[in-house]
């Protein structure tokens, strides 16, 4: 029983790299339960240069773009029925040059 239970595990093994695998992205502290009515506001900056990549959809070589992404984001912890709850609102600004 226990060389089937060995035989089984490692095909299972062997056919997990055929499965295709999906990240997740999560916010840290997202899940954190946080104290009622508290209030957060934060400011993050993301850049990126690099070459364009549009698959010969237009007649165009040798793109490049540079992203300039600026988030404002509030948050804020309320009591919803009773259990802890939160609201995240974002506001972007992307800019392409």
């Amino acid at each position: 029983m226990r060389s089937v239970f060995k035989l089984v595990f490692l095909a299972a093994m062997a056919a997990y790299p055929l499965l295709s695998i999906h990240a997740q992205d999560l916010a840290p502290r997202a899940y954190i339960i946080t104290p009622v009515h508290w209030n957060a506001v934060t400011l993050t900056y993301s850049f990126s240069d690099g070459g364009i990549s549009i698959n010969g959809v237009i007649p165009v070589t040798g793109g490049t773009g540079v992203l300039d992404v600026p988030v404002f984001n509030y948050f804020h912890s309320l009591n919803f029925f009773g259990r802890s709850a939160n609201i995240l609102a974002s506001l972007p600004y992307g800019v392409v040059r």
